[in-house]
């Protein structure tokens, strides 16, 4: 997808800017996730893993053990994944501060709230902004959707890494599982350094994912912008002048 420069704010661009190659990024982190269940799959199932003996005949040949993997996967990432980020959403986002502060319409440079435009476009019946506002609103919905799935990806490669994780040190100790194999290579301390930055990244970029899913971005218009900051600078002048009454007031009301 790609955005007009002057359609969208530009407070919040920055990180659907890295985001914006599904090409590379969504398909990248899917072979990913494929790549790590089949690894836990093979040990699972008594096998060696990726990083030692790779695709093996047995789980090639054996159709039963392909349905019953094919079974558990759709169930993993259709069910479980969802199911849990929902649980994260409701127990721990929603209690933590935005990852991208939210930005208030910068009246001054032309931006205005997509709710406000079709407002006045419908009071002065113009097409035009209309128009403008339903391009607007399709392409936010568009962008909202990408990074949901960005964010479900990213949860579902997470808890895949951590159960790769959990498992190897707990049940299969003796057998290279992909990702423990791949941080043990770098010694003791720095693997678990890089295993908790990870971690923290992914959380970190799921919540901003989660924060720009639900935000609605300003929209250039700046004729109904224009008539926008002339209200703000009248109130923010009405707030002065009231601000002044009261000062003098208190003086005059203050014994000398």
């Amino acid at each position: 997808m790609l955005l007009e420069p002057k359609d969208t704010d530009s407070s919040s661009l920055g990180l659907i800017g890295i985001l914006e190659k599904p090409w590379l990024l969504v398909w990248m982190i899917r072979v990913l996730i494929v790549t790590l269940f089949i690894d836990l799959a093979l040990v699972i199932n008594g096998q060696k893993s990726l990083l030692m003996k790779g695709l093996t005949t047995t789980i090639l040949v054996d159709p039963g053990v392909v349905l019953l993997s094919i079974c558990a996967f759709g169930i993993f990432v259709c069910t479980l994944a969802p199911l849990s980020l929902q649980l994260f959403k409701t127990l721990v986002w929603v209690n933590l501060p935005r990852t991208i502060p939210y930005r208030a319409p910068d009246y001054s440079r032309g931006y205005i709230r997509a709710h406000q435009v079709l407002e006045q476009a419908m009071l002065t019946e113009n097409e035009f902004w209309t128009t403008r506002y339903e391009l607007h609103t399709r392409r936010e919905l568009d962008e909202q959707k990408y990074v949901r799935t960005v964010a479900l990806l990213l949860w579902t490669t997470l808890l895949l890494v951590c159960a790769e994780i959990i498992l190897s040190a707990r049940y299969f100790s003796d057998t290279s599982l992909l990702i423990p194999a791949l941080l043990g290579s770098v010694g003791e301390p720095e693997g678990w350094i890089i295993a908790l930055s990870f971690v923290l990244a992914a959380l970190w970029t799921i919540s901003a994912c989660l924060d720009l899913s639900i935000e609605s971005k300003s929209m250039y218009c700046p004729p109904y912008a224009a008539e926008e900051y002339r209200k703000q600078c009248a109130d923010e002048q009405r707030q002065r002048e009231f601000k002044e009454q009261l000062r003098r007031d208190f003086k005059s009301s203050t014994p000398h």
